[in-house]
């Protein structure tokens, strides 16, 4: 059987009786480069007049516009063009800069990102995403429905993708439809290769429950407990979490372990925890 597995530090331990599990946007992420698409190499100039010329004609009177319409249309345009000219005499990359917080806005505000790993066993993530081996590791059966994904008319959710390390950045094409709409959220930098890394993306509308904060609002969604196989805690856990990780175990019928340092190596081993 082949898992996927999942790091929480201590304070998700609720995760092992509510199966409600949080898909981050991409703003709440730890890579300053997240769903952040490049830009072609294209002179500030050319980009300037190119879009100035495409204001121009998406503001031009269609027939059966009433003269009221017109009118507006060419304010407008001449509002607009005032608004580019006066941004570009100040930053001639104001079209990128906008355009790149335009698509970050959108992505934040409907997108959710399960971050998992096919390792269980490595020491910088226990270190980083569980406080320190104070939180625990769930591992999934990457087999289960869950991760097929689905799509209904409320929202869409991709079924579980490995993600691509590359040293180059998505590059965001002239025309939205040239881009496949996920890569540009399954692409990271090599540096990130040691976590290898798949992801679950969803749609926010698909989420089990939501709760207010600011910049973003939490959104969960439910796992089926089915589809946990395995749980491993830190050694470094306190009491309350090791007790409720070995009762989930008892509970879903999955084996729990418990890291432990290596005699010889800088491996992270386990060992079966006492019940």
């Amino acid at each position: 059987m082949s898992f996927v597995y999942k790091y929480m530090g201590s304070s998700y331990i609720d995760f092992l009786e509510n199966g409600l599990i949080r898909f981050t946007p991409p703003g709440d992420l730890n890579d300053p480069y997240e769903c952040l698409p490049a830009f072609p190499e294209v002179d500030p100039i050319i980009q300037f007049e190119k879009t100035k010329r495409s204001l121009v004609q998406a503001g031009k009177p269609r027939i059966g516009d009433s003269q009221f319409i017109q009118d507006q249309k060419i304010k407008r345009v001449i509002e607009g063009l005032q608004f580019m000219e006066s941004k570009f005499k100040d930053n001639p990359f104001f079209f990128e800069e906008f355009a790149t917080d335009v698509n970050l806005a959108i992505a934040n505000g409907a997108l959710g990102i399960l971050s998992l790993s096919r390792r269980w066993n490595s020491c910088l993530m226990w270190s980083h995403y569980t406080k320190t081996y104070r939180g625990f590791c769930v591992g999934f059966d990457r087999k289960h429905k869950y991760f097929e994904g689905k799509k209904t008319s409320k929202g869409h959710m991709h079924k579980l993708t490995a993600v691509n390390y590359s040293e180059t950045r998505i590059i965001m094409p002239e025309k939205k439809n040239e881009l496949d709409g996920f890569d540009v959220f399954l692409t990271k930098s090599p540096d990130w290769s040691y976590e290898e890394e798949e992801r679950l993306l969803s749609t926010f509308s698909l989420s089990d429950k939501k709760i207010h904060k600011e910049p973003y609002p939490i959104h969960l969604f439910k796992i089926p407990f089915e589809a946990i196989k395995e749980i491993i805690v830190g050694h470094l856990a306190d009491d309350l979490t090791k007790r409720k990780a070995i009762e989930a175990g008892k509970r879903l019928d999955v084996p729990c372990y418990v890291t432990k340092i290596s005699r010889t190596t800088f491996d992270v081993e386990r060992k079966l925890a006492e019940y």
